[in-house]
């Protein structure tokens, strides 16, 4: 009993004592119509403090009694289920095991005996329907995804799954609406965009495809990450104009071509078909400028190819000192990472206008004496200026070069060359992979005319200046 109880008690007993002294006359207590009981007030009052307390003393346990039956029926269905918990979750691991081991059947019996439990298993549920999509069983795995999707609008692991059920069925329209939902109820997450990238990659939707790359690109960090965005979307934003150029929308597609130039200034695919497009327009001054930039911001061999090729086409008098002048700017270049073919393409073109000696001189000027390709040109320029015997030299030299072959091990996975064999390749680790092939020298040893620079160098005349 409570100290409350107790001092309620207490101070009633004391009041009916106060109220019976002050009124010491007895009084009649009708039990029927015909007995009456005479007691004094002071017994009246006690009597019926006595049975107020009796009464919520039975009240008090009566209630306690009913929570105590309450309390144990409650513990009784938390160890039931506690108990049902249990079971499921041992189910569920012997379903995720049998899932990852590929025993897919026996993965689906154990999903399947907790759903006929608890029909609203969100686990269950979601393992049962992947299982179903790795039996190539769509229908029933969109199915069981979209009905967990339904009762539970907010499970974003139910909505990923059944991306990728509609994904493995083909339906790539249902993959994106998917995502898109994924994607309005996590706005900061890339996921969903990275998955619709994928999807709509299948379809080429180049302009679906911009849109949410563009997103990617806004969620980037500054740096290597929202450089590598940008040059995806130059890539898409490429494709977006060649789907124009085949609807005949040809301002369109050079609008895309310049913005895919705008996002990623090193887009070279975009240099060179700008350039072409104004070439086929007969634009042929813009061309030049697209194919000039191209070089000059990328180092693109291509599009100083398409450039030169251009400026001979234009009609441009003495357009040979400003080609020259690009070679020579571009050679001199530390940073060039092509100054070989730069060299070769700088002797083919004096080869190609007559100046023999102006190609010789290039060679020796800035070609590497090791260097093949570059000996052959030499060889052939000796041709042409008519010293066969320098010319005999060097072809004898790389004949006898020729004879002595050097043994190489080429990968037929990846394609990396190696010297020594190995029972695995460096590169890609595959297994036995290396083919043994003969292959001639990068590199020679050019004899000592090549080198000279005496006689050679006095006949050569002066080269056009650039302007």
């Amino acid at each position: 009993m409570s100290i409350k109880i107790i001092v309620t008690i207490t101070v009633l007993t004391l009041l009916s004592i106060y109220v019976a002294f002050l009124n010491p006359q007895k009084i009649d207590f009708h039990l029927t119509e015909h007995e009456t009981l005479h007691m004094p007030m002071v017994i009246f009052l006690l009597g019926s403090i006595m049975a107020g307390v009796i009464s919520s003393l039975l009240i008090y346990w009566i209630s306690q009694f009913k929570r105590t039956i309450s309390d144990v029926g409650e513990s009784m269905t938390r160890k039931r289920k506690e108990k049902e918990r249990l079971q499921w979750d041992i189910l569920m691991e012997k379903g995720s095991n049998a899932s990852l081991c590929q025993n897919y059947e026996q993965a689906a019996h154990a999903f399947k005996k907790i759903i006929s439990e608890n029909p609203t298993h969100a686990g269950a549920l979601l393992q049962l329907g992947t299982v179903y999509r790795n039996l190539k069983d769509y229908d029933r795995a969109i199915h069981i995804h979209s009905s967990l999707c339904e009762s539970a609008p907010d499970n974003l692991a139910a909505l990923y799954e059944l991306a990728e059920d509609y994904a493995g069925a083909g339906k790539i329209d249902e993959q994106v609406q998917t995502l898109k939902k994924i994607r309005n109820k996590d706005t900061r997450s890339s996921r969903p965009l990275i998955s619709m990238i994928a999807a709509l990659e299948k379809n080429k939707d180049w302009r679906g495809l911009c849109d949410i790359q563009n997103k990617i690109v806004s969620l980037a960090k500054i740096g290597a990450e929202r450089n590598q965005a940008n040059h995806k979307l130059a890539e898409y934003t490429f494709n977006k104009a060649l789907d124009h150029f085949s609807t005949a929308q040809y301002e369109t597609a050079l609008n895309e071509l310049r913005r895919a130039l705008k996002v990623d200034p090193n887009c070279i695919p975009a240099y060179v078909k700008l350039g072409d497009a104004h070439m086929q327009s007969g634009k042929i001054a813009q061309a030049i400028k697209s194919w000039k930039a191209g070089f000059q911001q990328t180092g693109s061999i291509s599009c100083l190819a398409r450039w030169q090729s251009a400026m001979k086409q234009s009609g441009i008098k003495n357009y040979q000192s400003e080609v020259i002048k690009t070679y020579e700017t571009a050679i001199k270049d530390p940073s060039s990472s092509s100054k070989e073919n730069l060299v070769l393409m700088l002797v083919a073109f004096y080869l190609d206008d007559g100046n023999v000696d102006a190609a010789i001189a290039a060679l020796k000027t800035h070609g590497e004496a090791t260097s093949l390709k570059q000996a052959l040109l030499l060889a052939s320029a000796y041709q042409e200026q008519g010293s066969n015997a320098e010319a005999e030299e060097i072809l004898s030299s790389l004949s006898l070069k020729a004879r002595h072959q050097n043994l190489e091990y080429v990968c037929s996975d990846c394609g990396a060359v190696t010297k020594d064999w190995a029972h695995h390749c460096e590169k890609c680790s595959s297994w036995n992979s290396l083919v043994c092939q003969f292959s001639l020298p990068e590199n020679i040893e050019v004899p000592a005319v090549i080198e000279e620079s005496t006689d050679i160098e006095q006949e050569v005349p002066a080269l056009p200046q650039a302007s």
